[in-house]
Parts: C-alpha cells; sequence; structure tokens
C-alpha cells in the first residue's frame, strides 16, 4: 500500500496499480519492469524499488526505481 495505491507485481514481472477504496478495486495502471521479480518491493520516500531479472542469454539482474 502506498498512499491509496496498491501496487503489486507478480513473478513474471508483470506490475500492476490498484485505486482501493470501501466499493472495491480499480485497476489503474499496468505494466511490465523485467522477466522475473522475485524480491518484495519498497518504498523510501517517493521512490520505489524492486529487484528484477532479464534474461538475455545469461540472467541479469538490475534495480528499478520508480516515482
Amino acid at each position: 500500500l502506498v498512499g491509496d495505491k496498491i501496487i503489486v507485481f507478480n513473478e513474471s514481472g508483470d506490475g500492476f496499480v490498484y485505486a482501493a477504496s470501501p466499493e472495491g478495486f480499480q485497476r489503474l495502471d499496468s505494466g511490465k519492469v523485467g522477466d522475473e521479480a522475485f524480491a518484495s518491493p519498497i518504498v523510501i520516500g517517493d521512490t520505489l524499488y524492486l529487484r528484477v531479472a532479464d534474461q538475455v542469454g545469461k540472467r541479469q539482474e538490475r534495480l528499478v526505481a520508480m516515482r
């Protein structure tokens, strides 16, 4: 939960942003951040950090920062 939004990632590297309210959830946005995302995201200030991996030849891990 970040503010009034729920941000989730699946193991396939897909990310989703939902607005949460007592009436239910509404998907606001989605996107792919990498081929894999197994780490838990962390929020520091106004930035969300997530470790992801891409499979281009050999597995390459990187840190993604989103605002």
